[in-house]
């Protein structure tokens, strides 16, 4: 369990509690062109032994990193 691929193109994720966007546990996929702003923890976090693939993401004034 644990695996995904997701694929997130062009959203916007502003004003969420936690993060914008999230990769956990052996997470792959890829995140191109998010604009993550605005959020109580992170723009996009990622996390334990996932690995995205990350790019042109604008993340900005978000309460923690990225």
């Amino acid at each position: 369990g644990g695996e995904s691929e997701a694929r997130l193109v062009g959203n916007v994720c502003t004003d969420n509690g936690w993060n914008g966007i999230a990769f956990g546990d052996r997470a792959r996929g890829a995140a191109y062109r998010n604009e993550c702003s605005r959020n109580g923890l992170r723009g996009i976090h990622v996390s334990w032994r996932a690995e995205p693939t990350l790019e042109g993401n604008l993340c900005n004034e978000n309460a923690g990193s990225g």
